[in-house]
């Protein structure tokens, strides 16, 4: 097991070895994670709607090429604070998913401000929610494995080989 503390610091460290768009693209493959829970992107249309849940698709797919301009990306920030549901009404079976899209959200505005400040600390915190949310799965069910270490070696791994042209990710959601 990775201390949490230990864990910041070598994915900072390696975050600091890369230019901003190398950044940003792991900001997007963090963001892909999300993507590919279907309970949590179900729950996405119901509260906020699929224009919103394909905004934030969107933003992903411009942060992994780099085709992002600065101005739009303030905007993107300001919808990302904005978009809101009543967690309180949220149905029991939901509670899951709807813990889910907060961490999407949360780490889709952490890359957000992780590319409009330059800071590795925004980028790490973008990362991190996907660890908090396998975190929160683990917590309720018993898998047998550490999907929280699983994912910090996937994150280290990643950012080793972030500077490959071959990366690629199966956007066909």
């Amino acid at each position: 097991m990775t201390f949490p503390s230990e864990r910041k610091q070598v994915i900072v460290d390696a975050l600091r070895t890369l230019d901003l768009g190398e950044k940003a693209k792991f900001s997007a493959w963090c963001l892909y994670y999300f993507e590919t829970e279907s309970e949590l992107t179900s729950f996405f249309d119901m509260e906020l709607g699929a224009s919103a849940k394909d905004r934030v698709i969107a933003l992903a797919r411009k942060l992994w090429l780099n085709d992002y301009d600065i101005d739009l990306l303030q905007g993107d920030l300001r919808f990302l604070e904005a978009l809101d549901w009543d967690v309180d009404a949220v149905n029991e079976s939901d509670i899951d998913a709807s813990e889910g899209v907060t961490d999407y959200l949360a780490a889709a505005t952490f890359a957000v401000k992780g590319v409009l400040a330059g800071s590795e600390d925004y980028f790490y915190a973008c990362s991190e929610n996907v660890i908090n949310r396998l975190d929160y799965i683990m917590s309720f069910s018993d898998l047998g494995e550490n999907l929280v270490d699983a994912e910090y070696e996937r994150q280290k791994a990643f950012l080793k080989l972030i500077k490959s042209d071959s990366l690629e990710i199966s956007w066909s959601r």
